[in-house]
């Protein structure tokens, strides 16, 4: 696939169409409304899955969830557990986008 795609488009398209790693933006309040979109919509809480998508470093997205955690919309790792338990819907998130929108 990947010579077939050479011959037609050039040998660097492949690398031109991958995504630059930019933030999406320096607002923390920003990112934590992006991180709780994502989970939500995933229905993933996974620290690594918030660095990839949001392009910040690992700190800033363990600072994220702790946050997520923090306001009981994932749940802690208890017991060895690798898995958090997501506790936020996407209906929850049109609830808190009202509220947001309602109180600018």
């Amino acid at each position: 696939l990947l010579e077939q795609l050479r011959k037609h488009t050039g040998a660097n398209t492949l690398l031109e169409l991958q995504p630059r790693y930019t933030r999406r933006s320096d607002n923390e309040e920003e990112l934590y409304e992006e991180a709780v979109s994502l989970v939500a919509r995933t229905q993933i809480a996974d620290v690594t899955l918030i660095r990839d998508n949001l392009s910040i470093g690992h700190a800033q997205a363990e600072k994220l969830m702790q946050r997520l955690e923090g306001e009981e919309l994932v749940s802690r790792l208890q017991n060895g557990a690798f898995k958090r338990t997501v506790l936020v819907t996407v209906d929850d998130m049109d609830e808190r986008e009202a509220r947001r929108n309602a109180n600018k």
